[in-house]
């Protein structure tokens, strides 16, 4: 068993105990009654969310960020219709969040690692996180497959 668990257990009643009385001494019963069972409820629920039957706190969490996920554009970005390139979407900086006003460049003419060294390139040279892609500091999405926008 876990001492988080425990802490968790030991506070949980001090705060159910304490809401409730502190009602009933007011003189309200009625909504002694409906905290106390309103507040066990979250109490219980959020016990079977973190933790285990055994008391060990639940770790379920995976890489971040999930397969899937990734968005075709960089952090703050929105999909666009493209006047200027041959493909017909382009990531455009709407919020201007970006060094350059320019069109982002999704690098469709390459695949793989060079592509993704390609946007993160881009990416610092713009001054711009992507979720999953780039972080800031480093090239985080070299393993991931970053998302194309449908060619239509």
């Amino acid at each position: 068993m876990d001492w988080s668990f425990l802490l968790y257990v030991v506070v949980s009643i001090v705060f159910l105990l304490g809401v409730t009385y502190s009602s009933l001494v007011s003189g309200k019963p009625v909504a002694a009654s409906i905290l106390f069972v309103g507040i066990l409820a979250a109490i219980v629920y959020f016990g079977v969310q973190w933790f285990t039957t055994y008391g060990n706190v639940k770790n379920e969490g995976g890489a971040w960020p999930p397969d899937g996920s990734i968005n075709v554009c960089p952090d703050f970005f929105t999909l666009g219709k493209s006047t200027t390139t041959p493909f017909p979407y382009v990531c455009k900086d709407t919020l201007g969040v970006s060094t350059s006003m320019d069109d982002f460049n999704l690098q469709l003419s390459l695949t793989g690692k060079a592509r993704v060294q390609a946007l993160c390139d881009q990416c610092t040279t713009r001054g711009i996180t992507w979720e999953g892609v780039y972080d800031g500091t480093s090239c985080t999405g070299l393993n991931r497959a970053i998302p194309i926008p449908p060619r239509t």
